[in-house]
């Protein structure tokens, strides 16, 4: 379960229901963004988001502890694991 957002648009776009709330948010990311995020509300490990085109990464260095999932070409979805729950939800472009 989502515990934690440190992206406010991606915050305001999960908590609509029906994914509305698009501002802030590309277009061209948004069907992919609701498969991630539904997902990561589902998982209980890190590991169950290594889904096929995903591109499941655990980062490394000074983000040891963080896993990545790719949204579009530059775009990540990154978060941390806090027991069960995924918390730090971040949309970033980190390349």
């Amino acid at each position: 379960m989502i515990k934690k957002f440190r992206h406010n648009r991606l915050k305001r776009f999960f908590a609509d229901p029906r994914y509305a709330d698009k501002r802030g948010i590309s277009a061209k990311s948004t069907p992919r963004l609701v498969v991630i995020l539904d997902a990561l509300e589902a998982i209980e490990h890190a590991s169950e988001m290594d889904i096929a085109g995903l591109y499941f990464h655990r980062l490394k260095g000074a983000r040891k502890g963080e896993f990545a999932v790719r949204v579009t070409d530059n775009w990540r979805i990154t978060w941390k694991m806090d027991g069960n729950d995924v918390t730090d939800v971040l949309l970033e472009d980190y390349h």
